[in-house]
């Protein structure tokens, strides 16, 4: 049953930050909710000078548009 709760009701987050050749790489994965992970990532990116990820299938749909 607690697996059925975890599962369906709460938010499962990733987020990976990595240094590579000196820049900063940033992703993250929800299972439910990007927008609100989104807005977080807003949020905790505001006053850096990092960047919100773009959203992939977002990403893949706008480069297919242009095709």
């Amino acid at each position: 049953m607690i697996g059925v709760v975890q599962g369906a009701y709460w938010n499962h987050r990733r987020i990976w930050i990595q240094n590579k050749n000196g820049q900063v790489w940033l992703a993250a994965h929800t299972n439910k909710n990007w927008y609100g992970l989104r807005r977080e990532l807003e949020t905790i990116l505001a006053n850096t000078k990092l960047t919100v990820p773009k959203d992939q299938i977002q990403r893949d749909k706008a480069g297919k548009e242009e095709a």
